[in-house]
């Protein structure tokens, strides 16, 4: 069994079957995708330590959310704060190779930054639903199927689902491929009720939000049933051992 992000980045024939218009889509996207701060450049890293700090972050917003309280307060207890990162750090460490530097310890720099992006993330939802009541989830959890295992998003606000992608880059096609693996396994499963999905970058100040129906028309000229049912049936019958 593999995980959704490697099913997102693999398996390139059937995803351009059912998303055979995904080159346009993405520029269409593009064009609908939203400004809303500045670029959080400046801080200076290893690149080869932005995994960590990235997933230090949500970790930080994660906390804030079960525990409703303000992300920023979390700096008033350096205990709280080095038991995240140790749970950050044993999170990696299945998928951290050799070659990497000691994940463990944080500098203060990073750390800072994770919470500033942490900050970020607890300003747009806020921002953005503040006029409705708010039900939010964190690590949403899709039941896998097939050769996909359990899974998680990031956030599920209401009834819309996103992916949070700190990068240099604000998405790729493979973003998309994930999001729509989730609402797959969703369909299947039906435990949530999922109308849009979107992408926030913290990193980049920007975000998209999208009718799940209007994303599937968009990339693959049908609707969300029928992507959805083909992710579901190949995922089923696949022969993984071919």
């Amino acid at each position: 069994m593999i995980n959704e992000k490697r099913f997102a980045e693999t398996y390139n024939s059937f995803w351009n079957t059912i998303l055979p218009l995904s080159a346009n889509a993405i520029r269409s996207l593009k064009t609908i995708s939203h400004n809303i701060s500045n670029e959080l450049d400046k801080y200076e890293y290893l690149p080869r330590r932005r995994a960590i700090i990235n997933h230090f972050a949500f970790n930080l917003y994660k906390y804030s959310i079960k525990n409703n309280i303000f992300v920023l307060s979390i700096k008033d207890s350096p205990k709280l704060v080095e038991r995240l990162v140790n749970l950050t750090q044993n999170q990696l460490k299945s998928f951290i190779s050799k070659d990497l530097p000691d994940l463990k310890y944080l500098r203060d720099v990073e750390i800072l930054e994770a919470f500033e992006m942490a900050n970020y993330m607890e300003t747009f939802f806020k921002n953005h639903y503040k006029w409705q009541s708010r039900k939010i989830v964190a690590n949403p959890k899709f039941p896998g199927c097939g050769f996909i295992k359990n899974c998680y998003g990031d956030i599920l606000i209401n009834k819309d689902l996103y992916e949070i992608k700190a990068t240099k880059k604000f998405f790729e096609t493979k973003d998309i491929r994930q999001l729509l693996t989730y609402c797959a396994l969703n369909f299947n499963s039906k435990k949530y009720i999922i109308e849009n999905v979107g992408v926030y970058n913290p990193k980049m100040g920007s975000y998209f939000k999208i009718n799940i129906n209007d994303l599937c028309l968009l990339f693959s000229g049908n609707n969300s049933i029928f992507v959805f049912s083909n992710i579901i049936d190949f995922v089923s019958s696949f022969d993984m051992s071919n």
